[in-house]
């Protein structure tokens, strides 16, 4: 074992007992519980010390996000997921053929027609992603402008809600987005007596949960606060990833990453799980199945027994957008809000 992997080791492991070690002006410090820290540690550090002091000191370097305004529309790669997502679209794989895509619905309080279309028009020109298109050999760029997106709108009566509602959900819930085509997310807008219905289907090429339910936040606030603009942006997507991508590349990521080959081998096989054997090629159809315990009222945080629910979601998210996208993974209820 090399000296760096045995410092790299001995970081982990005090690390993992709960102590702190860090540099600082060329010094090694350390906080840890009593006991935590044993005298082989110690003499351990001090025999690695230099190569302990040059991880930490890699750790603390920050990687500077800067927004490249000159290539903002050059053509970049994509992200892992984001690569995966597109190769799953293809039907020449088993169980290929499927798109990563949501649909969802939000009740909001009647909502003007006029005012959703320009607020969420004014949001694709703020986020760079909802202007992307896709290249099927690997790279993905942002379109400088578009034309104006437009949000259909339907009214119906009591009677004939749940019709509207599932004849629209039938139209968008299973919508498959050419990459190549602009866009790759569509809304709707449902009007019934008493509540208007925000009816979202987007690909996840282009925004993953958390995203999603910041966008949903981003528009709460200016349909709620008309005079109260939004923060601007400092940087876009493509900053971002292009910077992680230099991180990967870094000294510190090619250390981490030799001392993760030579742990492969020690790790246990991926499990073998049964696939089924059938030589059927079909278009993929989710069926999304509800399930609710016994008693408990819905309100503002998660009942006893817990509810799963996929859509509809009652009441806006303006106060969920912090934990939502974690709430929605473990595929627990989103707390219903009075839409303030």
């Amino acid at each position: 074992m090399t000296d760096h992997s045995i410092a790299f080791e001995l970081l982990q492991r005090l690390r993992n007992r709960g102590a702190q070690l860090w540099e600082e002006q060329g010094k090694l410090n350390y906080r840890a519980p009593q006991g935590v820290i044993s005298a082989d540690d110690l003499h351990t550090l001090r025999a690695h010390k230099a190569n302990v002091l040059a991880i930490l000191a890699g750790e603390q370097q920050q990687t500077t996000l800067i927004a490249d305004e000159t290539a903002r529309f050059a053509p970049f790669p994509l992200s892992q997921v984001q690569a995966a997502y597109l190769v799953g679209r293809n039907d020449a794989f088993g169980y290929g053929g499927v798109a990563c895509h949501v649909y969802l619905e939000v009740n909001y309080p009647l909502l003007q027609h006029a005012r959703v279309s320009a607020i969420w028009n004014e949001l694709v020109a703020r986020h760079d992603m909802l202007r992307a298109v896709f290249d099927r050999s690997g790279s993905q760029r942002v379109l400088p402008d578009v034309p104006e997106l437009i949000i259909d709108c339907a009214s119906s009566g009591a009677e004939q809600g749940e019709a509207l509602l599932d004849s629209v959900k039938q139209q968008m819930g299973h919508r498959l987005y050419q990459p190549e085509q602009w866009p790759l997310f569509s809304l709707s807008l449902s009007q019934l007596p008493a509540r208007s219905v925000l009816h979202l289907s987007m690909d996840f090429l282009i925004a993953d949960w958390a995203s999603i339910w910041l966008l949903l936040g981003e528009f709460e606030t200016r349909y709620q606060h008309p005079d109260q603009p939004l923060p601007p942006l400092k940087i876009q997507f493509r900053d971002y990833l292009l910077a992680e991508r230099g991180m990967d590349e870094s000294p510190a990521a090619q250390r981490d990453r030799a001392w993760w080959q030579q742990r492969i081998p020690q790790l246990p096989a991926s499990p073998q799980l049964p696939l089924l054997d059938t030589q059927e090629r079909q278009p993929a159809r989710f069926t999304r199945r509800f399930f609710a315990t016994a008693g408990g009222t819905l309100g503002g945080t998660q009942t006893a027994g817990g509810t799963v629910r996929y859509y509809p979601y009652s009441g806006g998210v303006n106060r969920l957008c912090q934990r939502a996208a974690a709430l929605v993974c473990q595929r627990t209820l989103l707390p219903q809000s009075d839409g303030t």
